[in-house]
């Protein structure tokens, strides 16, 4: 809330996920003159975090492109986003994108489970607030099953994503929150590892849709994880959630 304000904006504090606050969001929209941007379903926040791709292919070498990216979802924006970005680069026959959530706001895993039909959460139970998210956005059922490129849902435990906020902060001494925590979780728990040797247990892949296994594409190309987030992280906050979980 510091952090907002030092920006000279007045915030609201309001309800107890992100799906709660965007909702609050669009009803002040409806009062007020202003301009809204949905975090997780409009074209500005696709246009704009889709450049994560773009300067991905600018950082690697001329041909090099990525086996797998890594990221989490909430609503969806992100994921969303990634896709335009390697749409744009045409990397969708080259690179899948492994999407990460906890347990307990596992809307896009339900989603995929139903086949490409949204699921609302009936209870969001997690400490990962910004991917607590009841339902993914419309366009995020629409990527998965086009399959261009293919989207793997995996799930982590909060302790899971917790343990790897601390681990990354040993590693390289960088503080992030626990929605980044569930995307690094996938390295940590050797997630990413077991998707790349084709060595799942057949719970993990049973829900992949029709097509991804045969998406055996001979690149070898870098891993990307994408770490975001950590402006309501520090010290103290992560180790109340490491006696939480003790980890």
């Amino acid at each position: 809330m510091e952090k907002i304000k030092s920006h000279q904006a007045v915030p609201e504090f309001f309800g107890d996920s992100a799906q709660e606050v965007a909702e609050r969001a669009e009803e002040i929209s409806k009062m007020t003159p202003c301009a809204l941007i949905h975090p997780s379903d409009h074209p500005l926040l696709y246009l704009g975090h889709s450049t994560i791709v773009r300067e991905i292919a600018e950082d690697l070498d001329p041909g090099v492109v990525p086996s797998l990216i890594v990221a989490s979802c909430g609503g969806g924006g992100l994921v969303c986003s990634l896709v335009d970005g390697i749409r744009k680069q045409r990397w969708e026959n080259q690179t899948k994108i492994l999407v990460l959530e906890t347990v307990g706001t596992r809307s896009f895993n339900e989603m995929v489970k139903a086949g490409g039909e949204r699921v609302k959460l009936e209870k969001i139970d997690s400490v990962v607030t910004s991917l607590s998210v009841a339902q993914v956005n419309p366009r995020t059922a629409e990527v998965f099953l086009e399959a261009k490129p293919p989207l793997l849902s995996r799930l982590v435990t909060d302790a899971e994503a917790i343990a790897a906020c601390a681990a990354f902060a040993d590693d390289h001494r960088f503080l992030v929150g626990p929605a980044c925590g569930t995307t690094l979780a996938a390295l940590y728990e050797r997630i990413v590892e077991r998707v790349l040797t084709h060595n799942e247990e057949e719970h993990e892949t049973i829900y992949d849709k029709r097509g991804h296994e045969e998406f055996r594409h001979s690149n070898d190309g870098p891993v990307v994880v994408i770490v975001c987030g950590g402006a309501e992280i520090d010290l103290n906050t992560l180790e109340m959630f490491k006696n939480q979980f003790n980890v």
